[in-house]
């Protein structure tokens, strides 16, 4: 593969953006998660997120892409040991959007799979896919689990990926 192929990124879950996944803010778990795991409020769009996009001008009748989150062994089989059920990892993938309609555009939200290992792999295939491309959020399964991951993504399209910044709401 050439470069165009494969990018890979080092990443981390800090406090500032471990919000863990949407299953761990519903009703049953709110008052849970905002006791037991922090004393602000917890927003699982608060993640490292990644915006993948496609040299082309108009829509692509074929897309895919893997998304692989990965992370030391050594280091995470502790953290696993003591919460192995919010160090579960899963991947979310979001239509791009540069103002805040990206929250709402999660594609796979009742298809993420939480893990419990090291690696998790995202297979993305998508026809009459956008150019501008997706939002790719690493995440936990619950919120302040911190630690450092990479992230690689494989596509056999040519594509640039960058951290998202997303636009201040005003």
């Amino acid at each position: 593969m050439n470069d165009d192929d494969c990018k890979v990124f080092p990443c981390e879950w800090k406090e500032s953006n471990s919000g863990g996944s949407h299953l761990i803010q519903d009703d049953s778990h709110g008052k849970k998660s905002e006791q037991q795991f922090s004393k602000r409020k917890v927003n699982w769009l608060e993640n490292p997120k990644y915006h993948i996009s496609f040299d082309y001008k108009e829509k692509v009748p074929e897309l895919d892409f893997q998304v692989v989150i990965s992370r030391s062994e050594t280091i995470w089989n502790k953290k696993i040991a003591n919460s192995i059920v919010n160090a579960m990892i899963g991947v979310y993938i979001f239509r791009y959007e540069r103002d805040a309609k990206w929250k709402t555009s999660c594609l796979n939200m009742d298809k993420v799979e939480f893990v419990p290992k090291n690696e998790v792999v995202c297979n993305w295939f998508e026809t009459k896919a956008d150019p501008k491309g997706y939002i790719i959020m690493p995440v936990t399964y619950g919120p302040g689990i911190f630690g450092k991951f990479t992230i690689m993504v494989r596509s056999r399209h040519k594509f640039n990926i960058q951290p998202f910044v997303p636009k201040k709401e005003e």
